[in-house]
């Protein structure tokens, strides 16, 4: 999942937002955020908590509409950030890409970038978060899935040699896997253990089936796949230019996404029920939702790219992003939340940010740039 956009500079967002503030608007889509309105010195936290922070909204006061559980101050009552993020201590530097648990107390992050030529897996237990050792030095994670803790999966390109890379994790060590491809590997999901589905680079698609990795036909040879989810016998993966791939049980076959932008990632409530999300040719946010029949987009009012995708039902989802600003630049992360309603969003004023994952609708993490963890939860 590699996006041009990890070159955020601190020194020219913090200009950017700066002067954004002195004319009373923030991009685009001013009109779909909220202001700062807490009287504190930084035009950047609007958390009305008066402490200067330009961190995301960390307080648990209810803003001034009608729903007390609404903390966005923007008097929509569409609950976006109602949420307490707070910043974890991961210990890294490293661009962080992925993330996947098994339970509260047992999720896995991935991460790595060509520029720094090394990846990063990192463990929580529930309390803090440790680096686990893969024993691949060069390489650069972008996905990561699991069956349970005993059966975890890591996905992405090894920097040294050009070549894939699947890792796995057995619970006590992890093991290296070279299947017979070349591209380079950009999403893992299964519906089980013997039923996994890796995505990548010129349309690639592997499955494997509790004993061996194989090559599918995917149908497409020139897209690059960035996501990849569903259910038994209904899977979806989705990439650049648009393009949607369906498997069902027994072949893949083209979509139409009604979308030239790329799309980076794709989350299922029910076969019915899916939503893919990424940018479109515009810089904007795009969120297509597919009911059984057709797909439609959603409108977000944000210029975004969105990444990783989870959701707690299909009236309740998180989507991980980049903030852009009107002239196309990338500034901030951006946290994105469907309500069942509308979609709505605000930038962390922080690094950006690449995928999302949740246990339960209150605890969630989002993972990101310079080794960024934000969490909410007990």
């Amino acid at each position: 999942m590699r996006r041009a956009n990890r070159f955020l500079l601190i020194l020219l967002a913090i200009a950017l937002l700066a002067g954004a503030a002195a004319c009373g608007s923030f991009g685009s889509s001013s009109a779909q955020r909220p202001i700062d309105d807490d009287n504190d010195v930084s035009p950047a936290d609007d958390d009305d908590d008066d402490d200067g922070s330009p961190a995301v909204d960390d307080d648990q006061s209810p803003d001034d509409d009608a729903s007390p559980a609404d903390d966005d101050d923007d008097d929509d009552d569409n609950d976006d950030t109602a949420l307490t993020w707070s910043s974890m201590t991961s210990n890294t530097t490293v661009p962080l890409t992925a993330v996947w648990g098994s339970s509260a107390s047992d999720v896995y992050v991935v991460g790595g970038d060509i520029r720094d030529q090394y990846g990063a897996v990192l463990h929580y237990d529930g309390s803090s978060w440790s680096t686990l050792t893969t024993g691949e030095s060069t390489a650069a994670l972008y996905g990561v899935w699991g069956s349970g803790p005993a059966d975890v999966y890591a996905v992405g390109e090894d920097w040294n040699s050009g070549d894939e890379l699947i890792l796995h994790y057995d619970g006590a060590s992890w093991t290296t896997t070279s299947p017979t491809t070349t591209p380079h590997l950009n999403a893992v999901w299964g519906s089980a253990a013997s039923d996994i589905f890796v995505v990548g680079d010129y349309g690639t698609v592997l499955h494997y089936d509790g004993a061996a990795w194989s090559p599918m036909q995917s149908g497409e040879s020139i897209s690059a796949l960035y996501g990849v989810g569903g259910t038994v016998a209904n899977v979806f993966a989705v990439g650049q230019f648009g393009v949607i791939l369906h498997y069902d049980g027994s072949a893949w076959s083209g979509m139409t996404s009604g979308t030239a932008g790329d799309l980076h990632g794709v989350w299922t409530a029910s076969a019915a029920d899916v939503f893919a999300v990424g940018w479109g040719t515009n810089i904007e946010a795009v969120v297509l939702q597919y009911d059984g029949k057709t797909w439609t987009s959603m409108t977000t009012g944000v210029t975004a790219d969105l990444g990783g995708a989870w959701g707690a039902s299909a009236t309740d989802i998180f989507v991980a992003g980049t903030f852009y600003d009107n002239v196309g630049s990338p500034i901030s992360g951006e946290l994105m939340h469907y309500g069942g309603a509308v979609w709505s969003g605000r930038p962390t004023y922080g690094p950006n940010l690449y995928g999302a994952w949740g246990s339960s609708a209150t605890d969630i993490f989002f993972v990101g740039d310079s080794g960024t963890i934000l969490h909410h939860g007990p």
